[in-house]
């Protein structure tokens, strides 16, 4: 299960890996949505009113997210997505059709060369999923020892057993993803992943790949590899600050999109090389399987190893 959904009508529904969103048969009354929405904001010393008619909270004992909206928002609803802790190896998306072979020697070549790994799709299309992957590859090519930092505001990135060396950091109300990047350049990581760039920490983000912090991890929402970086100069401007395209066109060095093809199904969209900026576009190119008319090496820029 990945999702459990309350309507502002009362319907309950499901929505499960293996077989996409259902409908329950369970009815909520608006009293019993008003008192689980209010045992939540209790829980966490929260207060849910007219003033403040939205929730957004984790829930014990594995961080699932809460999102709940009262009167004048909505009629009383909430979402549960609970996080995937599962972490895939990619030979498991081979197998589910997820992934061609070649597409998994790229991304092992990228682990290999410490690149910085932007991956982008839609809600539930499987970013985060693939981010724990690609950190359970690192680890395993570089070693269990590998220095290792998480950054969230949200607990989905899940490590996998036998890492010894890992910060975990997440947001608080008066910390802000911006603050921990920052703060992540200072402790030395060797792999600096970060659940998802929203806003403009998306600069500091680029800033600490830029400055010889590879091996990196981060998704973002976004539908095609264009859209992904694209979207990451917008971000950076969120911050007040002028996207340096060809500052990103240069330090992003591979670029997965991901999307949800119905139930259990993730799919690679598109996994493209982030080749420069040409002062349109993003120049990318899609690695070639080897033995056809190349290899599918990267090209890290020296400098942003």
């Amino acid at each position: 299960m990945i999702e459990i959904l309350a309507t502002g009508t009362g319907e309950v529904w499901l929505d499960r890996l293996s077989v996409g969103k259902e409908r329950t048969g369970v009815m909520l009354s608006e009293v019993q949505r008003l008192m689980i929405i209010g045992t939540v904001a209790a829980w966490h010393g929260l207060v849910v009113n007219r003033d403040h008619p939205l929730l957004k909270a984790e829930l014990p004992p594995d961080g699932a997210r809460f999102q709940g909206m009262i009167r004048p928002v909505s009629a009383p609803a909430f979402v549960i997505r609970r996080p995937f802790t599962q972490i895939l190896p990619l030979e498991q998306y081979v197998k589910d059709g997820s992934m061609t072979p070649w597409q998994v020697e790229v991304l092992r070549d990228a682990i290999a060369q410490h690149a910085k790994i932007l991956v982008g799709g839609a809600t539930l299309s499987g970013k985060t999923v693939l981010a724990n992957s690609l950190i359970g590859e690192m680890l395993a090519y570089h070693g269990h020892h590998l220095r290792v930092v998480l950054i969230e505001d949200t607990y989905e990135l899940t490590m996998p057993p036998g890492a010894v060396n890992v910060e975990h950091l997440h947001t608080t109300e008066t910390t802000d993803l911006r603050t921990l990047i920052q703060t992540a350049m200072r402790l030395s990581p060797e792999c600096l992943v970060v659940g998802e760039v929203r806003g403009p920490e998306a600069w500091d983000l680029l800033n600490a790949w830029s400055t010889g912090h590879g091996g990196s991890v981060s998704t973002i929402h976004a539908e095609h590899a264009q859209g992904a970086l694209r979207r990451f100069a917008m971000l950076m401007r969120q911050g007040g600050v002028e996207p340096d395209h060809e500052l990103i066109g240069s330090t992003v060095n591979l670029v997965i999109i991901m999307e949800r093809r119905g139930a259990r199904q993730w799919h690679v969209r598109e996994l493209v090389r982030c080749e420069g900026w040409d002062g349109q576009r993003y120049v990318v190119t899609t690695p070639t399987p080897t033995g056809t008319s190349g290899t599918p090496r990267l090209r890290v820029v020296p400098g942003n190893e």
